[in-house]
C-alpha cells in the first residue's frame, strides 16, 4: 500500500528510473527545500515558504522503510526532514506563530536533543509566549555550547536574546511591584 502511495507520489512528480522510489522523494523534498529557502529570502515567509516547506514534508511523509540497503536513504530523509522543520519554525517566527514554533523545535529536540538552531529558536519563541524560563533554559544552552565552540555569532545572537528576555523579566517584575503597591494603598495611582 506505502509502495503504491510512494510509485504514485514519483510519478507525480515526474520522475522515474531506476533508482528507488524513496531516494526519489528525497530529492524532491530536497528540490522543494530549496524553493522554499529561495522564498523566504525574498520575504514570503508564511504563505509560499510555509507552504512549500509543508509540501516537502509531505514527500518525506510517503517515505517507506522496507530494507537496511535503504538504512542511508531513511538518514538522509530524516535530515532534510529536521531542516524542513527548523525553517517551518523560522517561518513561524516571522509571522509570530510563536506556539507553532515552540511545537515544532519541540518536535525537533525529541530526536535530536542537542539542537542549537531549535533551542534557540523554541528560546526566542517561548520568550515572545511569556515563558521566561523556557526562553533561559533554551538561549542559555546555546550559548553555552556557542561558547564552547567559539561560534561568535551564535553568542552574540543568544547573548542578545537573553539580555532582552532579561528586560522582560526585569519589565514584569517592576509592573508587579507596581500592582502590590497599589493594591496595598501605598500608591497614590489609579488602579
Amino acid at each position: 500500500d506505502a509502495e503504491v502511495s510512494n510509485a504514485g507520489a514519483a510519478s507525480d512528480l515526474g520522475i522515474s528510473g531506476a533508482r528507488g522510489v524513496n531516494q526519489v522523494l528525497v530529492e524532491a523534498a530536497t528540490t522543494q527545500k530549496q524553493r522554499a529557502n529561495e522564498l523566504f529570502k525574498e520575504g514570503h515567509y508564511y504563505d509560499e515558504a510555509r507552504a512549500a516547506y509543508k509540501k516537502a514534508l509531505g514527500y518525506l511523509s510517503t517515505l517507506s522503510h522496507r530494507t537496511d540497503d535503504e538504512d542511508e536513504i531513511c538518514n538522509q530523509a530524516q535530515s532534510v526532514r529536521m531542516a524542513l522543520l527548523l525553517n517551518s519554525a523560522a517561518c513561524d517566527l516571522k509571522q509570530k506563530q510563536y506556539s507553532q514554533a515552540v511545537d515544532i523545535c519541540s518536535e525537533v529536540l525529541l530526536r535530536e536533543p542537542s539542537n542549537l538552531k531549535a533551542k534557540y529558536r523554541r528560546g526566542i519563541a517561548a520568550s515572545y509566549l511569556g515563558n521566561h524560563e523556557q526562553a533561559n533554559d533554551d538561549l542559555r544552552s546555546v550559548l553555552h555550547v556557542a561558547e564552547q565552540q567559539n561560534d561568535t555569532a551564535t553568542i552574540r545572537d543568544a547573548r542578545r536574546e537573553l539580555a532582552r528576555v532579561k528586560n522582560l523579566v526585569e519589565a514584569e517584575k517592576q509592573k508587579d511591584k507596581s500592582l502590590a503597591k497599589k493594591m496595598m494603598g501605598l500608591d497614590d495611582s489609579p488602579i
